[in-house]
């Protein structure tokens, strides 16, 4: 699209500066962390984990481009987090605790990413932030692989998947609709509202994931883990409530 001229961007040295500083954080870190992470953990446990993207990004929101929050707000985020802690805590496997911490790891970079993503947004359009942080995933994560077969001491091991239709196929979804388009989208809610805002929306990761994991791979939703759920949902609706009064008021 870039090369016939559909859509325009221009990368100058202050640019590529920043969005190196953002490539770090995310991609790089952020898929590093969560397939290690996953590995761990079950599709459900993985998406409440995931789930607190939402809640990294708002304390960084806070702290770092000094959005506010009402009381109501936080309170409403602390059940998110307890929802949250009921489910990924219901194992007490050492394998389990590993896989929360290298997810919160993810959490974390991902946080770090809404904030520098929010403030080159005034520099960078989200079509040039999107593209630079493709391409650096791509750049860095083909060189893993390709080290990765050469110290197993058979580089063409790196080629085999290319002939299997069903790798290919979850590759190109991956590629195209998880990264270029969904963090396109991304890009373009964080140049155009606050942080705060847009990070209420992650939270509707959870509620995905884990009907996904029971309806496609059979995995069980205890009673406790459906309390923690409803926890959740009752925090989103606590934070998504305010906020719609809070700016009914102020176009009043």
């Amino acid at each position: 699209c870039c090369i016939l001229g559909f859509i325009k961007m221009d990368f100058s040295f202050s640019k590529i500066k920043k969005l190196l500083i953002l490539a770090i954080f995310q991609p790089i870190f952020y898929f590093i962390f969560e397939t290690l992470g996953i590995s761990y953990l079950d599709i459900s446990e993985s998406g409440f984990v995931i789930s607190l993207e939402f809640v990294a990004s708002i304390f960084f929101a806070v702290i770092f481009l000094k959005e506010r929050l009402n009381s109501f707000q936080w309170l409403s985020i602390l059940i998110i987090i307890i929802g949250v802690l009921m489910i990924v805590l219901r194992k007490n496997s050492q394998s389990n605790i590993l896989g929360i911490g290298i997810l919160l790891l993810a959490v974390l970079s991902n946080g770090i990413y809404t904030i520098i993503s929010k403030k080159i947004s005034v520099d960078c359009n989200p079509t040039e932030i999107t593209f630079f942080m493709v391409w650096t995933g791509a750049i860095v994560f083909n060189f893993i692989g390709i080290s990765n077969c050469i110290y197993r001491g058979n580089v063409w091991d790196y080629f085999n998947n290319i002939y299997d239709t069903e790798i290919i196929v979850n590759i190109l979804f991956l590629g195209i609709v998880d990264l270029v388009i969904a963090y396109y989208l991304l890009n373009y809610s964080f140049s155009k509202i606050e942080v705060s805002k847009s990070a209420i929306f992650m939270s509707i990761t959870s509620v995905v994931s884990v009907v996904l994991g029971v309806y496609f791979r059979n995995e069980t939703f205890t009673i406790f883990q459906i309390a923690g759920a409803g926890l959740i949902l009752i925090g989103i609706y606590g934070v998504n409530i305010k906020k719609l009064a809070s700016t009914k008021v102020l176009k009043e």
